[in-house]
C-alpha cells in the first residue's frame, strides 16, 4: 500500500507522455491498454504539454517496463484485495479496478504521489443512495433505457414509464408530451459523484449521412456562414458555456459533426458574428433576471434543466437569444430531419445520500458549506472520525473524517 507519508527525496525522471498516462490512471479512468494512449492525449491529462497517440503508446511500454503501470488481472486484483483486508482499510472509496484495465503498481503510485500529493482538505464523494427521474420524448426510448439499466445494474430499481404533459429541457426547448421513469440506486464505494439536474443526448444523427455540400446550401438560404453554424451547434451543450471553450470545441468537433475543417480563428470570428447578429448573447444580470422571470411564468416549469436557478449559470456564459434558438432549431430540422433531437432526455435528481471523506475537519466543514452555496437542501448530516482509509487501493490515509449527508427528500 502507498500512504501519503511515503515519499522519495528525488522523483524519477519522467517524460511528458508518461506523466499524461499516470494522470489518466490517477483519476481512476478505466482504460484498456488500447484506449489509454488516446485518452492521455486529452489536454485535461496532458499536464506537461501536448502529446500524441504514438508518443503515448511508446510511453505505455516504458511505464510497463519501469513497473509503474500494470494490466489488472485476477491474480493482481486478488493481491490488492488481500492487502486491503490485511491492513483493515476502509474503502477504497472509488472502488477496485476492473480486470483488463490499466492500473498503477505500488511503485507507479509512489512516483505519481511524489509529484502530486493529495490535498489534505479535499473531500472525496461517494453517493450511496439516490433517486432520480429521467424524462424522454417517446415511450420506446424510456423502455429501452429501463432495459439497459436492469440488464447491467442489479443495485438499481426502475419504475415507469409514466406519461407526462408539456415539458422543457432548456428554457427555449419545449415538447408537448413525454414519458418519465423513476430510478432508485443503492451502492457503496463505487466512486459515484453528485447528481443534480442535467440533460443528455442518447444518440446523434447518423454520421454517415453527413453532407457538407448540402449543409452549405441550407446555410446560404438562411444567410448563415459555416463558422457561425458551428458555434450555434456548440452552444447547444450545457457543458460548454464560456466563449473561449465554445470557440475551441467548435473547431475541434467540426470534422466529426459535419465533415469539415474550420480553424479556431474562423470559429472565433463566427462567435463574434453571432453576437453582432443577435443570435447569441452573454448572460449578464439583466439576461439572467429576464430568463428567471420567463421560467417562473412558464406553465410547465418542471422538469426543466435551468429551473433550479438561471442565476446559477455563470455570468458571461454564452447563450441563445430567442431569435438564435429558433434559427438553430430550424436549420437543424432542415439538415438532420424533423426528429433530429428525438434522442434527447433529461435527468432530475430528487434525493441522494452521500458520504464525503477527507483528511481534515476543515475540509469537511468546507464541503458542508458547499451545499448551501449550491442552494442544495441538506435534510440531515453527521460527521464520523475515521481510522485508516483509502480513496483508491494505492492512495491511503491514516486518519480522517466522513461526512454523511442527505439531500432532498425521500
Amino acid at each position: 500500500m502507498t500512504g501519503q507519508e511515503d515519499s522519495k527525496a528525488s522523483p524519477d525522471p519522467i517524460s511528458r507522455s508518461e506523466l499524461a498516462l499516470l494522470c489518466v490512471v490517477s483519476y481512476g479512468v478505466e482504460c484498456t491498454p488500447a484506449d489509454l494512449p488516446e485518452f492521455a492525449t486529452n489536454e485535461f491529462y496532458s499536464l506537461a504539454g501536448p502529446t500524441t497517440v504514438e508518443q503515448c503508446q511508446q510511453a505505455f511500454a516504458s511505464c510497463l517496463a519501469k513497473d509503474w503501470l500494470q494490466i489488472i488481472n485476477a491474480a493482481s486484483l486478488d493481491e490488492i484485495t488481500k492487502e486491503l483486508n490485511q491492513d483493515q482499510l476502509l474503502g477504497p472509496i472509488y472502488g477496485l479496478p476492473g480486470i483488463g484495465i490499466v492500473g498503477f503498481t505500488s511503485e507507479g503510485a509512489k512516483v505519481w504521489l511524489d509529484r502530486y500529493p493529495a490535498r489534505r482538505d479535499f473531500a472525496y464523494t461517494d453517493v450511496v443512495h439516490s433517486k432520480t427521474s429521467r424524462y424522454f420524448r417517446d415511450k420506446q426510448q424510456a423502455l429501452c433505457h429501463i432495459a439497459e439499466i436492469t440488464a447491467s445494474d442489479s443495485s438499481t430499481s426502475v419504475t415507469g414509464p409514466f406519461a407526462i404533459g408539456p415539458w422543457r429541457v432548456q428554457w427555449w426547448r419545449r415538447y408537448d408530451s413525454g414519458f418519465r421513469i423513476d430510478i432508485e440506486k443503492k451502492g457503496k464505494w463505487t466512486g459515484v459523484c453528485s447528481g443534480g439536474v442535467f440533460w443528455h443526448t442518447l444518440g446523434h444523427p447518423d454520421q454517415t449521412s453527413l453532407n457538407p455540400e448540402r449543409l452549405l446550401r441550407i446555410l446560404e438560404n438562411h444567410n448563415v456562414r459555416l463558422s457561425e453554424w458551428l458555434v450555434l451547434t456548440t452552444v447547444d451543450d450545457v457543458e460548454i458555456r464560456g466563449a473561449e471553450a465554445v470557440v475551441k470545441s467548435s473547431a475541434r468537433m467540426s470534422r466529426r459533426r459535419f465533415g469539415v475543417v474550420v480553424s479556431e480563428d474562423e470559429c472565433r470570428n463566427g462567435l463574434n458574428a453571432c453576437f453582432q447578429h443577435g443570435w447569441l448573447r452573454l448572460v449578464d444580470e439583466m439576461v439572467a433576471a429576464e430568463l428567471q422571470s420567463f421560467l417562473r411564468n412558464a406553465p410547465e416549469a418542471k422538469p426543466l434543466y435551468e429551473n433550479d436557478g438561471i442565476l446559477s449559470m455563470p455570468l458571461n456564459a454564452v447563450d441563445y437569444s430567442a431569435e438564435g434558438a429558433v434559427l438553430y432549431q430550424v436549420i437543424a430540422t432542415e439538415y438532420f430531419g424533423h426528429d433530429w433531437d428525438s434522442q434527447i432526455g433529461l435527468s432530475r435528481e430528487c434525493y441522494r445520500k452521500e458520504n464525503r471523506y477527507c483528511q481534515t475537519e476543515e475540509g469537511i466543514a468546507e464541503a458542508l458549506a458547499d451545499y448551501n452555496a449550491r442552494s442544495e437542501r441538506v435534510e440531515t448530516y453527521k460527521i464520523v472520525p475515521l481510522g485508516s482509509w483509502c480513496v483508491h487501493w494505492w492512495q491511503v490515509f491514516f486518519s480522517g473524517f466522513m461526512l454523511e449527508v442527505e439531500i432532498g427528500t425521500r
